[in-house]
């Protein structure tokens, strides 16, 4: 789903407006395959600086309070804050803390229409979850969202209201799919067992496992832990 579309009063990004003019219109008549593959030779940093600068051409960064950070699976919202961001409005202290908190507050309550389930797994607020010296690269509210509620093209607000757009698979190039987060594991040779792999595993076992397999010590700063043990 796009940014959540609370008016600036309220706390959240303006409506975005239409993409207008000679060079979007010329940009759409294009057909998208040969977008994508004049877009593969450019360098990576001007792919990056062109796909930013059409995601973010409607934005009216002197009204928008929150936006959102373009991604595939959770919803990154982060606040345009003096200071931090290039058009930055929201003052920070109480300003910040507020908006934040009425921002986390939409997000928990969200909930699909269609079947009356709540839209988001959990919020979670970055100066709590990540603080450090990079905090400031992140985004600082993330939805995860609740994969059984099926949210596709509908999500309703309790301040936004009704939200409507088409669902992913609807869309040119037509995306049908994504990630979840949850997977499996194919593994055999000499030195492992059937049952070596727990049913509770997580992707940071993955190093110290082939750690442990090589003979190479784990270091105790990893999270994970090897699975040959």
């Amino acid at each position: 789903m796009g940014a959540l579309p609370i008016t600036p009063g309220d706390g959240a990004s303006a409506a975005p407006k239409s993409k207008k003019g000679l060079l979007a219109a010329v940009r759409q008549a294009i057909p998208i395959g040969l977008r994508q593959s004049v877009t593969r030779c450019l360098p990576r940093h001007l792919r990056y600086k062109l796909s930013m600068k059409w995601v973010n051409s409607g934005i009216d960064w002197t009204q928008s309070k929150v936006f959102c950070i373009p991604n595939s699976n959770e919803g990154y919202f982060r606040i345009n804050l003096k200071g931090r961001e290039p058009q930055g409005i929201v003052s920070s202290g109480s300003e910040y803390e507020d908006l934040l908190g009425r921002l986390s507050s939409e997000l928990e309550q969200l909930e699909n229409p269609q079947n009356g389930m709540r839209a988001a797994d959990r919020v979670s607020l970055m100066d709590s979850t990540y603080p450090g010296p990079r905090r400031p690269d992140l985004p600082d509210a993330v939805i995860s969202w609740n994969l059984d509620a099926r949210v596709l093209g509908e999500i309703a607000a309790p301040t936004a209201g009704r939200i409507q757009k088409p669902p992913g698979y609807m869309i040119s190039p037509f995306y049908t799919g994504n990630h979840r987060p949850t997977a499996f594991v194919l593994a055999g040779g000499p030195d492992w067992q059937a049952s070596a792999g727990p049913a509770n595993g997580d992707i940071l076992d993955i190093a110290p496992t082939v750690l442990a397999l090589l003979g190479v010590d784990v270091p105790d700063h990893f999270e994970g832990r090897p699975w040959t043990t």
